[in-house]
This record gives structure tokens, sequence and C-alpha cells, in this order.
């Protein structure tokens, strides 16, 4: 019976912290170009696979946009910004779990 509950309780330890480790990130993104801002990618650095365009909008000139990230497995993230009118580029290694709450400008 005893190591029935030690066992229930490791179980419990268990589910608790891998619920507690699940980390998401809010942040405020700047557009400081002269240009319209149509797509932002984000993956984990170890990834090569961008996945989804997060905005629902354009952002324009002088513009900003809310980004919440959700269930994280790591906070070394990578941005792909993509323009109309301008070269696309990316950001390599951001740790988005420092920037939580805070805001960047894309230049």
């Amino acid at each position: 019976m005893r190591q029935r509950r030690l066992l229930l309780l490791a179980l419990a330890s268990l589910v608790a912290s891998s619920t507690a480790s699940a980390k998401g990130a809010s942040f405020t993104v700047y557009n400081g170009t002269d240009y319209t801002l149509t797509a932002l990618y984000t993956g984990p650095s170890t990834s090569e696979d961008w996945g989804d365009n997060i905005l629902d909008a354009t952002v324009g000139p002088g513009g900003s946009v809310e980004v919440s990230l959700t269930n994280l497995d790591t906070c070394e993230m990578d941005f792909r910004y993509e323009f109309t009118g301008a070269k696309s580029y990316d950001e390599f290694k951001i740790n988005v779990c420092k920037i939580d709450g805070e805001s960047f400008t894309i230049q």
C-alpha cells in the first residue's frame, strides 16, 4: 500500500512538473521599416521548419502587433519577416522568454 502511494505521488509530481515547464511569451513587435510587414514566421532555433504565418493582418510602417507564443518547448526562437517591396530577412536565436512582456522594433 505504501509503495502504491509513493508511486502515485511520484506520478502526480511528474505531471505537475511537465505542465509547469510549458512556456509561453507575449511581446509587441514594432515595424520600424518603410515597408509593410506581410508575414511573420517563427520556429524553434533547433528546427528548420518555420511553421505558419502568425500575423492576422499586415502591419504598416510605424505600426505594431502583439505576438503571443504558447506551449513553447524552448525559449530560443528564430524569426522570419516578409515585407511588401523589400527582401525578407531572418533573425536567429531570440530568447522570447527574456522579452516576455517587452517590445522590440524591426529595423
